[in-house]
């Protein structure tokens, strides 16, 4: 099949075997949906309990009007929702241009970890380490000032964007930024020039380079 490799490199399918996974790709309960740019995808008036995982373009998470996350190629979205008792997606998903995205329902899901050891292990790691995510984010909405809710929000988009250096695209306007941190537009600004004035970072327009972690604000 053509996204064999992509599949493969999901992290529920981590350590198994080949031929499970392409009976699993070729399983009716998986399908391959097109979307066109601006296309919604999930949202909270359309919940489905299906695991996502785009093979082509990107994906926009937005909560309430804040971008929260882009998913690349690869990336997957879906899993803290499949098995809950809430029938309410809390994002809205939306296709940035053309995509492509798998879909696995929670039935084929439930499927592969009831008869695979391996599969549940994948899954169970994955949900932990976006407990951990979720409770960095929790932290830059709960920090004292608005100059340790920038660095952290900073810090938390370094590692999205996943580059180690510390160099961020801001993804959002200073507005909507501002509302995301629950802070004032005038206190962003301030903290931006406390961080610099600092030595903590440099800002030119939307990119800033971080030269510290958050354990050093």
């Amino acid at each position: 099949m053509e996204y064999t490799d992509t599949v493969a490199d999901m992290f529920l399918f981590a350590g198994m075997p080949g031929d499970l996974i392409e009976k699993a790709i070729q399983d009716t309960d998986c399908e391959i949906v097109s979307y066109t740019s601006g296309e919604s995808i999930f949202d909270p008036e359309d919940f489905q309990r299906k695991l996502g995982l785009v093979l082509e373009g990107r994906v926009c998470v937005y909560g309430e009007q804040v971008l929260l996350n882009m998913i690349g190629a690869g990336g997957v979205f879906g899993a803290a929702a499949l098995f809950g008792k809430n029938k309410m997606y809390c994002s809205r998903l939306q296709a940035l241009g053309a995509c492509k995205v798998m879909f696995f329902t929670e039935e084929l899901v439930q499927s592969l970890i009831s008869h695979n050891g391996t599969a549940a292990m994948n899954y169970v790691r994955f949900l932990s380490d976006r407990i951990r995510f979720l409770n960095s984010k929790i932290a830059t909405f709960t920090a004292d000032s608005a100059k340790s809710r920038l660095m952290r929000y900073l810090v938390s988009q370094a590692e999205l964007q996943n580059n180690p250096e510390g160099n961020v695209i801001l993804p959002v306007s200073c507005q909507k930024l501002a509302e995301s941190l629950n802070i004032g537009r005038a206190s962003l600004y301030r903290a931006f020039e406390q961080l610099e004035n600092d030595g903590l970072i440099r800002r030119s327009g939307k990119a800033v380079a971080l030269y510290t972690t958050i354990e050093g604000v």
